[in-house]
């Protein structure tokens, strides 16, 4: 009975040890998801702050890295902190360099801290290319005690 008990003893012991080949890939993962899905939530209820620390910790995973920087970004343009956004979306737009969401960010960026010359000429280009968007004209007009 004694050895029955030392050899279960033995074998449960060295399955705790037992890893799963590429566990420890699937836990980081799901940590990463968790902390994006917190981002998420804290953005909802405008905690920008904690939304911009959770969406950091979520870009630690490679596949939710660039989305997890455009939140970051986000919640950075939506806590006015207008230094740290506009390096943010100034590095997305390094990757993609004609997307026009992340050039109106630029411009709104820039309006709202202060650089109104930059910003018109952004704004200026932006209605030039898509002369139809209300949204940029919007932007522009509604800017237009702080550009002009």
């Amino acid at each position: 009975m004694k050895r029955v008990f030392l050899f279960a003893l033995f074998v449960f012991s060295s399955c705790s040890s037992f890893r799963i080949p590429e566990e420890e890939k699937v836990i980081l993962k799901n940590i990463a998801t968790e902390y994006y899905t917190l981002g998420d939530g804290y953005l909802e209820v405008k905690n920008y702050k904690k939304a911009a620390e959770c969406y950091k910790l979520a870009m630690r995973n490679e596949n939710l890295k660039t989305a997890a920087f455009y939140k970051l970004a986000r919640s950075y343009a939506l806590a006015q902190d207008w230094t740290l956004a506009l390096s943010c979306y100034e590095e997305l737009l390094k990757k993609d360099e004609k997307n026009f969401s992340l050039r109106s960010s630029v411009a709104y960026i820039k309006a709202m801290s202060g650089e109104t010359d930059e910003a018109i000429l952004l704004f200026g280009k932006l209605i030039e290319e898509n002369p139809n968007d209300e949204q940029t004209q919007e932007n522009l007009v509604s800017k237009r005690g702080i550009l002009f």
